[in-house]
């Protein structure tokens, strides 16, 4: 410990704890800080906020990650995501060598085995370093970037030209294009978003936007994008990514492990579609989200899981034992910019048709936004996957552990049928469910698929409980 020298108070750090006000002896101070071998963030923080009367080696729990400005800090990875991740792959810097950060700016893009998720910094200031190469790995508490910390100022943004305040005024009304990436936004999101204005484009039929013009290469420390001659035959190898070799590995274990089987059958959605088509305007208006063929399934599902229960079980092959759930989390694939993204609908058997709808909603919002959590994501005790949006007639579904039974839904096509003796144009789906026969016998499968055609078939089921 050091003394205060005006009221002679024992304790550690640069201020006086007594309330005196004085600034107790520095030199001591630093000295003992070195000695606890503590990091640079750790003695920054000890010297705005004193810790007084606890030993040196019991300092570490009391760090505050700041920093005075003008001072060199290391951004460090904080969070990846969930507490089971210690460990991803840089895949992008967001900011370069120069740039001015703010505080909880994203400065990198980290994937994991599970997800992609943003690095941020602690700190605003100007970048001095990128420390780590791209497609390296990293892990918590390793430093991204060095900085120096100061504030960052308004002149730091991009000025914009002038008149473009008054000519943005009367085109207010007109749709807007994508802004730019700019340096405070990065990459991952702003990749979101071009994404869905191509998407926009498309759908409403306007003509591509013209592409950005090239800036000039910088040696800021990120690569260059790689220019590909359009039918050239030249190959280059990259790493895989952590989420394709997860995935790889976890459809490899299903693969030995489980004894898949598959079942199929043929609804006819015709009511289902008058349904949705005769309510879906009033739906919408009174609860906000619209009705969608995917929460009647969702429904449906969790309806004939109570009546085959063995459908919501897991064999749990490290203990021998089975794994019965009394309650339906049901797995759904929501597309995305970057593709198909998985999403639980939690407790489906207790939620009405504008709870599923509402939950399928602000989950969508979540991947197209990239804010979508690990929590999100994991936990499905069974699983649907919709092929319809890229019009596979049929197809397998995959399982994937803690699931034992998984059903695919495919497009709806008008197809001959006979009802009731005649032939007739009607809308048809192709459903199949793919299961665990070392859990679910055959007998049960069908029975849950035919179940789920049911209520189907004929939506006033599931209003029933039928």
């Amino acid at each position: 410990s050091t003394t205060c020298r005006t009221c002679t108070f024992a304790g550690l750090g640069r201020v006086c704890a007594s309330g005196c006000g004085s600034t107790m002896a520095a030199a001591r101070w630093a000295l003992a800080l070195r000695a606890a071998r503590l990091p640079v963030s750790a003695r920054l923080a000890f010297g705005r906020y004193a810790v007084v009367n606890r030993p040196v080696s019991q300092l570490t729990s009391q760090v505050r990650c700041f920093a005075n400005v003008g001072d060199v800090v290391e951004v460090v990875v904080t969070d990846l995501g969930a507490e089971s991740i210690t460990e991803g792959t840089l895949v992008e810097y967001s900011v370069a060598v120069g740039d001015s950060v703010s505080k909880d700016q994203a400065i990198a893009v980290i994937e994991t085995d599970k997800v992609s998720v943003e690095a941020k910094s602690a700190y605003s200031g100007k970048v001095l370093e990128l420390l780590q190469e791209l497609e390296s790995n990293v892990v918590l508490n390793q430093a991204l970037i060095k900085l120096e910390v100061g504030e960052v100022s308004a002149s730091a943004a991009p000025a914009e030209p002038a008149g473009q305040a008054e000519a943005a005024a009367p085109q207010q009304a007109a749709p807007q294009e994508a802004p730019p990436a700019t340096t405070g936004t990065s990459p991952f999101a702003a990749g979101l978003r071009a994404a869905q204005e191509q998407r926009r484009r498309a759908a409403s039929g306007e003509a591509p936007a013209a592409p950005a013009a090239s800036a000039a290469p910088v040696a800021d420390g990120r690569p260059m994008p790689r220019s590909v001659v359009p039918g050239s035959r030249e190959e280059h190898r990259v790493p895989l990514t952590p989420i394709r070799k997860r995935i790889a590995t976890r459809l490899k274990e299903t693969q030995n492990t489980m004894a898949l089987l598959t079942s199929f059958n043929e609804v006819d959605m015709s009511n289902a579609l008058a349904l949705q088509k005769e309510y879906s305007e009033l739906f919408e208006k009174t609860h906000g989200v619209r009705l969608t063929i995917t929460s009647l399934v969702a429904k449906a599902m969790a309806a004939a899981a109570h009546e085959v229960p063995a459908i919501n079980n897991f064999i749990m092959d490290e203990s021998n034992e089975v794994l019965k759930r009394e309650y339906v989390d049901i797995s759904v694939n929501v597309p995305g910019p970057d593709g198909d993204a998985v999403v639980v609908l939690r407790d489906v058997e207790k939620q009405s048709l504008e709870q599923v709808e509402k939950t399928l909603h602000e989950l969508s919002q979540r991947v197209a936004d990239g804010s979508l959590a690990i929590e999100d994501m994991v936990g499905g005790t069974i699983a649907v996957q919709d092929f319809g949006p890229v019009g596979a007639l049929v197809g397998m579904p995959i399982l994937t552990p803690p699931q034992s039974v998984a059903v695919a839904i495919h497009a709806i096509k008008d197809r001959a049928v006979m009802v009731d003796g005649k032939m007739e144009i009607r809308p048809q789906m192709y459903v199949t469910i793919g299961y665990d026969h070392r859990l679910v016998d055959g007998r049960e499968a069908a029975t849950f698929l035919v179940s789920v055609k049911e209520k189907l078939q004929d939506p006033r089921r599931l209003v029933l409980n039928l």
